[in-house]
């Protein structure tokens, strides 16, 4: 569910979302405290100059498999694999 939360709000970066306020909602969103302690060490700046997969580097609770397919939609621009990850998780992977 965790990973679930993070990928929907991460996905908003398509529809114009800032990166920063971006990860900092999905943090929120991720009601883990692991995940929002882990945010609030990163800076503004870091936020905003670095790709959220290196900003999310060594995050808790976030899976290989959500790093890919976060490094594709940042190299791609097309963050809607995100979204279907997001599906994915939902449905159990069925």
């Amino acid at each position: 569910k965790t990973t679930t939360l993070v990928a929907r709000y991460l996905a908003a970066v398509q529809a114009g979302l800032a990166r920063p306020r971006a990860v900092r909602l999905a943090a929120e969103a991720s009601a883990n405290p692991d995940i929002q302690a882990f945010v609030l060490t990163q800076s503004e700046q870091q936020l905003s100059t670095r790709a959220i997969e290196k900003s999310l580097e060594g995050c808790p609770h976030l899976t290989p498999e959500f790093f890919a397919m976060l490094e594709t939609a940042e190299r791609t621009g097309d963050f809607a694999t995100l979204t279907r990850l997001a599906e994915l998780y939902e449905d159990g992977f069925r």
